[in-house]
């Protein structure tokens, strides 16, 4: 499945979780995000490289959005100054790592 922002996109971000895996010996970020029918999903950024959270938490819903795939990894902002493919540098709320997938559940 290829993520795309639109994953993101008019949903609620409920959760990020910033973490270090032992075993793979690398930083990740986890992100939930809700749909309106209360539809949950988790997202991992494997390898965070980078974060940026400046938030006032103003807006429930990812109004804006951008995923930017290139061949050294993935840059995700969920309150982008625009939604061009470009990193910018008055991106907010932003991640920077070397893939991201759904994250499955473990029992």
């Amino acid at each position: 499945m290829e993520i795309t922002s639109l994953n993101f996109r008019d949903k609620s971000l409920v959760q990020v979780t910033i973490g270090y895996d032992l075993d793979g010996n690398q930083n990740y970020a986890v992100l939930s995000v809700v749909e309106s029918d209360g539809t949950q999903t988790k997202y991992r950024i494997v390898a965070l490289s980078e974060y940026s959270i400046y938030e006032d938490f103003g807006c429930l819903v990812i109004s804006q959005c951008k995923l930017i795939n290139k061949n050294d990894g993935i840059y995700l902002s969920l309150d982008p100054f625009n939604e061009l493919e470009s990193e910018e540098e008055k991106d907010n709320f932003f991640f920077r790592g070397k893939s991201i997938i759904v994250e499955q559940s473990k029992c």
